[in-house]
């Protein structure tokens, strides 16, 4: 049984090296692909990495790089948008994403919101979930030192109000984000729409009546899915349903 468990651990433990070796090369691949535009053979190859769970800034950046080479604007905007949520203060994927924007054919519905609640979005959308988190436990770090210095050292305790009332409050900041994001999380999937022209019916069936169409690169919220179709919002009085395979989520 050790000798097993032995052979297990071996085998594990050289296929990590080798899969980072095969994935490193496949990224090269892709990379000489786009640069002798052979634009669809390179799409292939970094949705390859992809689906083998290789999900980087980088992969996604150029993968939207290529679709938007291949004049698919709505799949381009999904991987900007996938590499905007690895690294959203990557300064040429927010770049890129938004000229891909730019060139929409519709423009983007919008909740008219007020500016507090502009200014609330803005803030939760400059940091990832993963920043979040790690923020947080920082700054809960920082708390218990200070506490823990302000019982045992007399000359840091004098000034111990000022940075445990810093720490609390970067601590909350950050919790509160932290717990904005897992909510948004279960509120619902984005999703763009990558088909050139979807119809947003008022019932998850193709023969349902049309309420609105929606062009290629359009974002929206996914709620839920039925069958084929998958139940979208775009703003509190925007909603229907719309074919799966014309809404990708991100």
């Amino acid at each position: 049984m050790k000798k097993l468990l032995f052979s297990f651990i071996l085998i594990v433990t050289a296929a990590g090296p080798l899969f980072a070796l095969t994935a490193g090369e496949e990224f090269s691949e892709a990379n000489s692909r786009y640069a002798e535009q052979k634009y669809e053979e390179a799409a292939k190859r970094y949705e390859l990495l992809v689906k083998a769970g290789v999900s980087t800034t980088a992969v996604y950046y150029n993968l939207g790089n290529t679709y938007f080479k291949l004049g698919q604007l709505g799949r381009a905007i999904v991987s900007y948008e996938r590499a905007r949520r690895i690294n959203p203060k990557d300064e040429e994927v927010l770049f890129n994403l938004s000229f891909a924007k730019s060139q929409l054919e519709q423009e983007q519905p919008k909740e008219p919101y007020r500016f507090h609640e502009r200014l609330f979005f803005w803030v939760v959308d400059r940091f990832s979930e993963k920043e979040c988190a790690l923020l947080l436990l920082a700054s809960y770090t920082l708390l218990f030192l200070a506490l823990i210095l302000a019982t045992f050292s007399g000359a840091f305790r004098k000034r111990s109000p000022l940075f445990i009332w810093l720490f609390v409050t970067v601590t909350f900041l950050f919790a509160f984000l932290s717990g904005v994001k897992i909510f948004e999380r279960g509120q619902g999937k984005e999703g763009v729409i990558v088909a050139k022209v979807a119809d947003v019916r008022y019932s998850p069936s193709g023969t349902g009546a049309v309420a609105f169409e929606l062009k290629e690169g359009i974002r929206a919220k996914i709620l839920r899915t039925e069958s084929d179709f998958c139940y979208i919002r775009l703003t509190r009085d925007k909603l229907g349903w719309v074919a799966r395979e014309a809404i990708e989520e991100i």
